[in-house]
């Protein structure tokens, strides 16, 4: 990854944090982690463990982590990658997840772009999410 690509995804992934408003009870209860979340979580770089951990985080953080996770679990179910989807706290991802995501942007530019037909990127979508879900 470049400095500059790095660049933006601290630009990003600021702009996130600071725009989520705080958890309403009602949105916590609403973000049930799964055991897969939870393995996941523990290989990104917060290394959260239980579901202790993320209620200790701060509210905005808290708010983070479940719109990222929640993304993720989405694009693993359906295999569509958003517009929505491209706000998200790769913090709260693990390394593969969080090349996966790279992953699929890359290749949806690269549609929008033109470079890529549309059954190509059928391929290379169900590629990437396959390698991930193995």
């Amino acid at each position: 990854m470049s400095l500059s690509s790095r660049a933006w995804m601290l630009a990003i992934s600021t702009l996130f944090l600071t725009t989520v408003a705080p958890l309403s009870p009602a949105a916590a209860a609403e973000c049930a982690l799964t055991a897969a979340d939870f393995k996941s979580l523990q290989l990104s770089n917060s290394h959260i463990k239980t579901q202790a951990e993320v209620d200790a985080l701060p509210e905005d953080k808290q708010k983070a982590l479940c719109k990222t996770r929640m993304q993720w679990d989405q694009i693993l179910s359906s295999g569509q990658l958003t517009d929505d989807d491209t706000v998200y706290w790769p913090h709260y991802l693990s390394p593969g997840e969080r090349k996966a995501y790279g992953a699929l942007e890359d290749a949806s530019m690269q549609v929008l772009l033109g470079g890529m037909s549309q059954e190509e990127w059928n391929r290379r979508r169900q590629q990437i999410l396959n390698g991930v879900k193995q």
